[in-house]
């Protein structure tokens, strides 16, 4: 039969090159170590963003909030990379970047079917990473509060 290959053919090409085989194993796991060795290492920090409706009275009322603040939630993440969010941040801290040099170590994710955001921040300073995570949250949730009174009042000002 041409084209088949059996277990003795394996064990053969092993025996005569196994001096090659363990050459390149040594040689990748010393570059391997070598160019961890070089990096700096980064540390991850997270802040959480619950968000939230005003309470109703009526089951079907908190429903409907909790069901809003779902669809808000996806809206809010988006945002938090945002010059509008981070800009704050680069500011209140003194950050020698921009906010887009910030939005590229910024990760923000939000599980699904929760009222949650996740704002996780690397750098290779630990406690800058959870400064920045919490200055993120901190201005996000004012961003929102400012964006959501002023379509409140435009809301409430508008004629029907």
């Amino acid at each position: 039969m041409v084209g088949t290959v059996e277990l003795r053919d394996y064990v053969r090409v092993l025996r005569k090159s196994w001096a090659i085989l363990v050459l390149c194993v040594i040689v990748g796991a010393g570059l391997g170590a070598a160019y961890a060795s070089v990096q700096t290492p980064l540390y991850r920090s997270a802040a959480k963003v619950f968000v939230s409706t005003a309470g109703g009275d009526t089951v079907q009322e908190l429903a409907q909030g909790n069901t809003f603040s779902q669809q808000r939630v996806k809206t809010y993440s988006d945002l938090a990379t945002t010059p509008l969010v981070l800009l704050p941040v680069v500011a209140s801290l003194g950050l020698a970047m921009s906010s887009d040099d910030l939005a590229a170590r910024v990760g923000v994710s939000a599980p699904l079917n929760t009222t949650i955001i996740e704002i996780a921040v690397l750098d290779a300073n630990p406690a800058l990473a959870a400064q920045i995570a919490t200055s993120i949250s901190t201005s996000l949730t004012r961003v929102v509060e400012r964006i959501e009174t002023s379509s409140a009042a435009a809301g409430a000002q508008s004629p029907v």
